[in-house]
């Protein structure tokens, strides 16, 4: 029995839409869904079975769409958003909470409680009686069906900031209060296998009772915004980075923060780790008395991205593709091959101006994409004198990863 378990996350929701595509890419079936909050709504659309109806949903996810327009008019004109978000947030937690009203009404019209009913699934959520600050566990074998769509939405009641919902004269709120990962609930309806889909917000998450059930995380490695933020490109890109993990995690796509195609990071690794690793040999050997170990102690980064034949943080190559990308800007939500994030990092090294060695002693803050051209163009240059190995070398050790992705990208273009 296999189980899918959402936790609460607000606006990050769309992350687990992300999640449900690729377990749809790769035919992963399940038994049971248990969630809370944003991931008890998302769960219910996940028994229903209407993958489209959701994405079309979160694709188009912004604050106008789920609240009254008169909290949500200063956020379209204000040129600091954040401040007025805040503002918006702070009025209504004085006021009781937002007015959640067009929310209920989305729900309402996005779920088919019948169809739920009727599914062979098991589905269960939480829900906090707000009184007793009690955890109310929500299973839709024990509820009518026009009482579904209430407590979904008391377990999405993100109290203070929403309003609370009274179902049955009893005040519910936020079930992430109680438990904002429903692992042990999962297990409770039988589950013998889970994927878990954390998304890292807010909310209390209870240790899992059964150490004998196997748990895949699947957790965000990008950055997927604020929870309290629903914003249609933030929405977009959370679902980009939920297909892409999840595709991670089953071995499907490569890399950490950045995603590549399938084994095109270890082909690449295999491909030029000798001849990168002669060219630091080279680059550290400027004398005759230092030798390569000698000066790779006073900086363990080296000797952690190539030295240790048993790499604790997995492939070295991944680390500087990371660096890479986030230094020169590059889309962490793209799908890449190889060949077109290297293309991509070369179009924008070309763009900038070169500058000598000696410009990063009169930089006070030099930018790393900076500090990569100075050093990609002293190599490039082929002129390794003991005096330029030297030099380059006293920079390096201030500038570790700058100095390797720069030997990186001269490596791959000798070859």
């Amino acid at each position: 029995m296999r189980a899918i378990v959402l936790s609460g996350g607000g606006a990050k929701g769309a992350y687990e839409i992300g999640v449900w595509k690729a377990l749809r890419k790769l035919h992963i079936s399940y038994d049971i869904v248990t969630g809370t909050s944003v991931g008890a709504l998302n769960g219910a659309l996940m028994i229903q079975n209407t993958y489209f109806k959701a994405y079309r949903l979160w694709n188009h996810m912004d604050f106008q769409l789920l609240f009254q327009e008169k909290d949500v008019e200063d956020l379209k004109s204000s040129d600091h958003q954040l401040l007025s978000l805040a503002k918006m947030y702070g009025k209504n937690i004085l006021n009781g909470g937002m007015d959640v009203s067009k929310l209920e009404t989305l729900i309402h019209k996005y779920l088919n409680p019948q169809r739920i009913m009727k599914s062979k699934k098991e589905f269960a959520i939480i829900t906090v009686n707000s009184k007793t600050l009690k955890p109310m566990v929500v299973n839709k074998r024990d509820i009518r069906a026009d009482k579904l769509c209430d407590y979904l939405m008391a377990s999405a009641s993100c109290y203070p900031v929403f309003q609370k919902k009274i179902v049955d004269q009893i005040p519910l709120i936020d079930g992430g209060l109680y438990d904002n990962m429903p692992i042990n609930l999962a297990i409770e309806l039988g589950a013998t296998e889970i994927i878990a889909v954390d998304l890292n917000a807010v909310g209390i998450v209870r240790t899992v009772k059964d150490k004998s059930i196997p748990i895949t995380y699947i957790k965000p490695r990008n950055k997927i915004g604020s929870f309290l933020v629903f914003d249609q490109t933030q929405a977009q890109r959370a679902i980009c980075f939920g297909y892409n993990d999840t595709m991670k995690v089953f071995q499907k796509l490569d890399g950490k923060k950045f995603t590549f195609k399938k084994n095109h990071i270890k082909k690449t690794e295999e491909k030029i780790e000798h001849s990168l690793k002669e060219n630091i040999k080279e680059l550290f050997s400027f004398t005759e008395n230092a030798t390569i170990l000698d000066i790779l102690k006073a900086n363990t980064i080296y000797k952690n991205f190539l030295l240790e034949e048993k790499r604790t943080n997995g492939s070295f190559l991944a680390n500087i593709l990371d660096h890479l990308g986030k230094t020169f800007a590059c889309d962490e939500a793209k799908i890449y091959t190889i060949h077109q994030f290297h293309r991509e990092i070369r179009n924008k090294l070309e763009k900038m101006p070169k500058n000598s060695l000696s410009a990063l002693k009169k930089l006070k803050k030099p930018p790393k994409s900076e500090i990569i051209k100075i050093f990609y163009t002293q190599l490039a240059e082929r002129s390794w004198t003991n005096q330029k190995k030297k030099e380059l070398c006293n920079h390096a050790l201030l500038f570790p990863k700058e100095y390797l992705a720069a030997i990186y990208l001269y490596t791959i273009e000798r070859r």
